[in-house]
């Protein structure tokens, strides 16, 4: 993730099955929560180059792979142990 500053436009959820919704960025903790405007916050990420989470509970396409957790993955949208495991439970 892009380094965010005080007051930079975000999009925050409390978990994965949360919606993303906007807010201004804060600070991050050491324990990894987000201080935002919408509060304390599990995931942020920046607006700008995010837009189309704004309302739903996808994953950001830059978002690191936690899934095969393999040095080198070019993240969440090129994993294919992320595509076996969608084309098996979708």
């Amino acid at each position: 993730m892009e380094e965010l500053k005080p007051f930079d436009k975000c999009l925050v959820r409390a978990n994965s099955f949360c919606v993303w919704m906007p807010a201004l960025y804060g600070m991050k903790k050491t324990d990894g929560k987000y201080l935002t405007s919408a509060g304390w916050q599990e995931e942020c990420v920046p607006y700008e180059g995010n837009e189309e989470l704004l309302g739903t509970t996808n994953i950001p396409k830059s978002a690191y792979c936690k899934v095969c957790d393999k040095e080198g993955c070019q993240g969440i949208d090129k994993c294919e142990h992320i595509d076996n495991f969608r084309r098996q439970w979708y």
